[in-house]
């Protein structure tokens, strides 16, 4: 997912594993790695800032 946009338009299944940096219709440039942990750190967040119980 792009962590710009929200487009779900990335690399996909275990070949798009191997795609280190893509280029989102939005023209936003990701490194694969760093684009996960914005997505992972934004959705952390959002959970912690609902007050939903750790489980």
């Amino acid at each position: 997912m792009c962590s710009a946009c929200g487009s779900i338009e990335g690399p996909k299944g275990l070949d798009g594993l191997g795609i280190r940096k893509w280029t989102c219709s939005c023209g936003d440039v990701h490194d694969r790695d760093e684009n996960a942990e914005l997505n992972s750190r934004r959705e952390g967040r959002r959970i912690v800032a609902e007050g939903r119980p750790d489980t």
